[in-house]
């Protein structure tokens, strides 16, 4: 399931992508503006870190954020003419 670390701003405007175990990214996040992180998976540190910076993360699961990104490159390589298979092997992580 999706948890969410509820720590930023009711209005979400700038969100942070990091596919996989992006909590170590938390800072950049920061850094740039986001109001929240998405990511697949994250550290104990990342509560207590997200809290003191008033930032809000998703964790979606490793592997549900790191497909979307190629499942979305499928409709761009088949316009380009090219033949595609995706197989969805989900790890459960």
């Amino acid at each position: 399931g999706v948890q969410v670390l509820d720590f930023g701003p009711e209005r979400i405007e700038d969100v942070a992508v990091v596919t996989g175990s992006g909590a170590d990214w938390l800072d950049e996040a920061v850094d740039v503006g986001a109001d929240v992180l998405v990511t697949g998976e994250g550290k104990q540190k990342v509560y207590h870190e997200a809290k003191e910076a008033g930032i809000s993360v998703v964790l979606a699961g490793h592997y549900a954020t790191e497909t979307f990104g190629v499942r979305s490159l499928v409709g761009l390589a088949e316009e380009w003419g090219l033949e595609t298979t995706y197989v969805d092997e989900p790890t459960g992580i």
